[in-house]
């Protein structure tokens, strides 16, 4: 049994800067970087209680090089979970936005996640590897409202890009997730195994598990050279969503759920 997790992330830049006007108490976040990238997203309203709320928006970032980033830093107002960034070379109109569809997702290659997704608020590699966004892509921001409030909330995403010197040498990272969208949990409990042989190796320096509300237990198993070593065995609840990461050198990773 192995199974591949990789978090190794991507990223990139300019300026965007509204009011004080349009933003929602709790977006709190550094001035934009010199040597960087601010993008304060606009207020999503009305978002009803219970709901999951995906949504995606095309930028107006059209990326005229290569860019590597050392850092991401991130704020989100209301019921947010997590702000992941993508590229995309499937461009949209800037500003156009909707909830995120499988059609969408297929056009997208992931950069980097911040405020949820095990990565936290803050998300840096170790020393000398960056975060990479190509040149001719659209940069698309995928915002994550859970509200699991009994009321209707307003939502908010902001984040700051610091981009690596340009002076040094650096190893570009990327990310890799295993999926599986036809799981049917029935009434009770239930389990569920997940299990990928890789055709090479990867370097991997962080792994983040996930689960939502109704997972009660995640357990991660790296199988190589007819070892088996457990890297996680969780009791799983929903305040965890955003929380269960760890960084680790390894490259062959088995995955059980």
């Amino acid at each position: 049994m192995r199974k591949y997790l990789l978090a190794a992330a991507l990223l990139t830049g300019c300026s965007n800067a509204p009011n004080e006007a349009d933003r929602l108490p709790g977006i709190e976040i550094e001035d934009a970087p010199q040597n960087g990238m601010q993008l304060i997203l606009p207020i999503v309203r009305d978002i009803p209680a219970g709901k999951d709320l995906e949504l995606c928006t095309w930028t107006d970032k059209f990326l005229d090089k290569d860019v590597d980033v050392e850092s991401i830093t991130s704020a989100q107002a209301g019921p947010g979970h997590h702000i992941v960034i993508y590229t995309t070379n499937v461009m949209q109109p800037p500003g156009t936005s909707r909830p995120c569809t499988d059609q969408d997702m297929t056009t997208f290659r992931y950069v980097v996640g911040a405020g949820g997704e095990g990565t936290g608020l803050v998300n840096k590699p170790p020393t000398g590897l960056t975060f990479f966004m190509p040149k001719g892509s659209q940069l698309v921001i995928n915002e994550h409202f859970l509200n699991a409030s009994p009321k209707v909330r307003d939502g908010q995403s902001a984040f700051n890009l610091y981009y690596a010197d340009p002076t040094k040498t650096h190893i570009r990272s990327s990310g890799l997730s295993f999926v599986d969208t036809s799981i049917v949990v029935p009434p009770g409990s239930s389990a569920f195994d997940m299990n990928c042989t890789m055709r090479e190796d990867f370097a991997a320096w962080r792994l983040v598990p996930h689960m939502h509300e109704w997972g009660t237990r995640i357990l991660i198993e790296q199988e190589h050279a007819g070892e088996t070593k457990r890297l996680f065995d969780t009791v799983w609840n929903a305040s965890m969503v955003d929380r269960k990461s760890t960084r680790l050198n390894s490259s062959h990773l088995g995955i059980s759920r």
